[in-house]
């Protein structure tokens, strides 16, 4: 179908041994093959690289490469072990790269869509399906926002290039940051609903139960450079989800003594400030309404 389809994967991979083989054949099996898809192992323990290896002698496009030692936090991690797969790209001719988490399972046609997706229109430079959470054998919840969820994203290579690939972050985000640095580069990003994938455990898991999983996103979201109003209204709309108003207050309030901390974000200061203008703008509706009523 011409070199508009020629793509890469790279997967960082932590002790997922008990999803990571569903991953695998589902790459395996799509419309459209990967030039290349590079697995890197963040230093695991279980069968992780087993499996792995297993595959990688029937799919020559596929690479195994194996990371001895973790750096940093659970999230921050996950960018150093994406840019050492990145290192591995070096000599392989692409036009698209993509990020594919170790825990999900994928139509056969996600990424021969996602490739039309960027043909239809050239001003694309990052594209990704929509995650369902699925597990023990049931649909938990449809997982979506604006910015994406990172697990499935697909770039452009010139707009990978551009914004200089995942800013990496302690408390993880680095999709949201890519996103926001991509369309502050004059790129559009979008989230389309109609391409789906399976997330085969709950989003976040590593930071503990369900409570302490919306601290660490109320965390995430104050380094990721959001502003107080945003992360307020924020929170309202997640009284409705569970963990019900608890973890809501979680979050908010994981936000807020960051914030009256004044603990400094790694962010530089016109990403952030294109983070507020962009939050405002989503605001101003929802506050002319309220003035009008």
């Amino acid at each position: 179908m011409g070199p508009a389809n020629t793509y890469v994967i790279i997967t960082p991979a932590h002790n997922e041994e008990a999803f990571i083989e569903k991953t695998i054949v589902s790459v395996i099996k799509q419309t459209v093959l990967p030039s290349k898809w590079i697995i890197v192992s963040d230093a695991s323990t279980d069968r992780t690289d087993e499996i792995v290896n297993s595959y990688i002698a029937k799919n020559s496009w596929m690479k195994f490469v194996r990371k001895d030692d973790r750096s940093g936090s659970n999230f921050s991690s996950i960018v150093d072990t994406f840019n050492i797969g990145y290192l591995h790209l070096h000599d392989v001719s692409y036009d698209f790269i993509g990020k594919l988490d170790a825990d999900i399972q994928l139509p056969v046609y996600y990424y021969e869509t996602i490739l039309n997706k960027f043909r239809e229109n050239p001003k694309l430079g990052v594209a990704e399906g929509k995650a369902i959470e699925y597990y023990e054998n049931k649909s938990r919840q449809h997982v979506y926002k604006k910015n994406g969820v990172g697990s499935i994203h697909v770039f452009r290579r010139e707009c990978f290039e551009a914004i200089g690939g995942y800013f990496d972050t302690k408390e993880g985000g680095e999709d949201t940051i890519a996103e926001a640095v991509a369309r502050m580069k004059g790129w559009e990003t979008k989230t389309f609903c109609d391409i789906y994938a399976y997330h085969l455990k709950p989003t976040n898991i590593v930071a503990g139960n369900p409570i302490q999983r919306q601290w660490q996103l109320g965390r995430r979201e104050y380094f990721c450079g959001n502003r107080p109003l945003f992360e307020v209204a924020k929170c309202c709309f997640k009284i409705t989800a569970r963990p019900y108003v608890i973890g809501a207050i979680a979050r908010l309030s994981a936000y807020l003594y960051l914030w009256f901390s004044r603990t400094q974000r790694d962010l530089p200061g016109n990403v952030i400030r294109f983070i507020w203008q962009e939050q405002l703008n989503r605001l101003i509706p929802f506050l002319n309404l309220l003035r009008n009523r």
